[in-house]
């Protein structure tokens, strides 16, 4: 696609073409011949008789009488070619994959490779421009900024905004050391002092070009300190690489963790806290999910941060201590900024994911239903769902600092966790529920013992997820006063209850 302004940018006229010269300021186009073959990504002119493109496979085309004819320049790479840039008459720079970069000093009759950037670049650079002769700037598609200072000698990271959603795909100098970067996800951000700092730009685009957001948001004001926010989040959204927008069943990604979010809120639903407390559900289809065991260890989750161990782990794995959540916890440090929490972290607050596994576990097939219309819930585990959304609604809450009498801590003591209540009705002719609750995954036992303390029954015996239950029991028994007896035995407890 071409596009024409004759307003500055206000406005632009569409013009497609393959390789198109124009000589009347882009109102005709004229289709120019050449024995390239493949994508052709890039062209600049010196002057308006001297001209190169580049594109797949080491492909560099030069004209030299204003593009009526092309000749094959060989560039000595088969990588992909990205970005052309001209520093003056004789000296351009190109860009590619595998982290190339080409120099020429002779208006592109010929090139040499350089291969000095630092580690942690990525090795896909997309956009390359100059000031002058010595000082000049480089983007990788994951984000980085490279600049170089002594021609192109060498390069060092100058700046990096990391993350999936990133990917930076150009990047032009302008007068008064201006600097504009771009790429997809509607990324732009600009330098006024050579790309010392970044200013990101991206909502100043027309509306159109940003996602429109369908997010569903509860808030409980914060009572004491409104202006602090904890906010617990998951995405409802669903994909499926079949038929995506119509077979999407995602009862794992992205069912559990919705299902979490409303939980946490129902919960809290009348409770006060000294922060504000937000329940977000946004309508984007991300990554992370909390329902399927990636691993033999079904309680297994993990819980990341961007880029450096933050607070937030810690708090996790303490509340998951104190409450006898019962998960096996695994922190990681994530270089990803995938899922809900990327956005936060991205944007320099505290955020943390809790995710059956790693955006690398998840992309390698770790969870083989991720993105498919088989993402149902018969491949879930209710207790693993239980004990994550357990684990969220520990940390949020705690973090804002809860006012008074809450169930909160109450729901997450093991003391009342793990409880047996009073049958109903009592007495009872002729069948009563029995009421309980397992704080954790047990195997538990649910007896009756006549007033001599002879057992006359067991009603349950087996395994159960946490959570709670009532079991109905209709016995052929002489009327009379039984007591009934809970044994629960978990990995962690042992409760015997009557």
């Amino acid at each position: 696609m071409i596009v024409k302004t004759t307003n500055g940018g206000q406005y632009w006229i569409p013009n497609t073409g393959t390789i198109r010269k124009t000589t009347d300021g882009g109102t005709t186009w004229n289709t120019q011949t050449s024995t390239a073959t493949g994508a052709l990504y890039d062209v600049s002119f010196v002057n308006d008789q001297v001209g190169l493109i580049v594109g797949a496979s080491g492909r560099i085309l030069r004209t030299t009488n204003g593009g009526t004819n092309w000749s094959i320049i060989s560039s000595g790479t088969p990588a992909t070619l990205r970005e052309l840039n001209f520093v003056n008459n004789l000296r351009a720079w190109v860009v590619g994959t595998n982290g190339t970069i080409l120099n020429t000093t002779n208006a592109g009759l010929n090139w040499s490779q350089q291969y000095t950037t630092p580690s942690g670049v990525g090795t896909t650079l997309r956009g390359v421009s100059f000031k002058d002769l010595m000082n000049g700037w480089i983007v990788d598609y994951d984000g980085n900024i490279l600049r170089t200072t002594d021609g192109g000698e060498s390069w060092s990271i100058q700046y990096s905004r990391l993350g999936w959603a990133v990917r930076l795909t150009n990047l032009k100098f302008t007068a008064a050391n201006r600097l504009t970067s771009i790429g997809r996800y509607g990324n732009i951000i600009t330098s006024t002092n050579g790309g010392f700092n970044w200013l990101r730009q991206t909502y100043n685009l027309p509306e159109q070009y940003l996602h429109n957001s369908n997010n569903i948001v509860a808030t409980i004001p914060g009572s004491l300190f409104p202006e602090k926010e904890c906010i617990i989040v998951a995405h409802y959204d669903s994909y499926s690489t079949i038929n995506p927008m119509n077979t999407a069943p995602g009862a794992n990604d992205n069912g559990t963790g919705t299902a979490a979010v409303i939980e946490a809120a129902r919960l809290c639903a009348g409770l006060k806290f000294e922060n504000t407390v937000r329940f977000l559900a946004v309508s984007a289809e991300e990554l992370g999910m909390i329902g399927y065991p990636t691993t033999a260890d079904t309680s297994r989750l993990v819980i990341g941060s961007y880029q450096t161990y933050n607070r937030l782990i810690d708090s996790a794995i303490t509340f998951n201590q104190r409450y006898g959540i019962g998960l096996t916890l695994v922190p990681v440090i994530d270089n990803t900024g995938a899922s809900d929490y990327g956005p936060f972290a991205l944007a320099g607050y505290d955020a943390l994911d809790v995710a059956e596994a790693t955006a690398e576990e998840i992309w390698g097939g770790a969870d083989p239903y991720y993105h498919t219309v088989n993402d149902t819930y018969d491949k879930l585990r209710p207790g693993l769902i239980k004990k994550g959304t357990q684990l969220m609604l520990a940390t949020v809450t705690e973090l804002a600092k809860p006012i008074g009498p809450t169930n909160i801590k109450d729901i997450a003591s093991d003391e009342l966790r793990f409880s047996l209540n009073q049958n109903y009705p009592n007495p009872f002719n002729p069948s009563t529920e029995i009421p309980y609750t397992l704080a954790n995954d047990s195997y538990v036992r649910l007896s009756v013992y006549n007033i001599l303390g002879e057992k006359v029954a067991t009603i349950f015996e087996g395994r159960q997820d946490a959570g709670s239950y009532k079991q109905n029991w209709s016995p052929n028994l002489s009327s009379g006063i039984y007591f009934y007896r809970l044994e629960a035995t978990s990995t962690s407890n042992s409760f015997k209850i009557e």
